[in-house]
């Protein structure tokens, strides 16, 4: 649980970070809004996917404006905080059981979906730093070894 809760804390520094720098962008483009808006919304659809809420079945790919989205990561920070505080070693065994439509049943445990949360935010926030770059922007440097070295102060 510890190690879950350093990826959190870092996470969360990446992902305001990677908002402060898509502000650097004088129009930032749909696609790049999109990206900003999955990361957000995938968080909230894992989340409700573990808690077996209607939040499970909620479109990852919303056409949302940065305002909107730059809302739904905070929501988003303080709900994972507030499970994450609840949660304990065992409880990241437990199977969660979905379906995906057009897809079918899927099964992963609580750990796996929290691995992927991290990852796959990485992965999209890599993506978003190129594209304000090619903006004309300046991309935020969200490596894990960036943040960790701050904290260290």
């Amino acid at each position: 649980m510890d190690q879950i809760r350093h990826y959190f804390a870092y996470d969360t520094w990446a992902n305001q970070r990677t908002l402060e720098s898509v502000q650097t962008v004088a129009a930032p483009s749909e696609k790049l809004l999109g990206l900003l808006a999955h990361i957000f919304s995938s968080k909230r659809m894992w989340l409700g996917r573990i808690k077996q809420t209607d939040d499970a079945t909620i479109s990852t790919w919303p056409t949302l404006s940065y305002e909107e989205s730059s809302d739904l990561g905070e929501r988003m920070r303080a709900a994972w905080s507030n499970y994450l505080d609840s949660l304990t070693e065992t409880d990241l065994k437990t199977e969660i059981h979905y379906t995906i439509k057009d897809v079918g049943p899927g099964m992963q445990t609580v750990a796996d979906i929290i691995t992927h949360k991290f990852l796959h935010a990485a992965y999209h926030r890599g993506q978003i730093a190129m594209l304000v770059r090619e903006q004309g922007g300046t991309p935020a440097s969200t490596d894990l070894v960036v943040w960790a070295k701050a904290m260290r102060g």
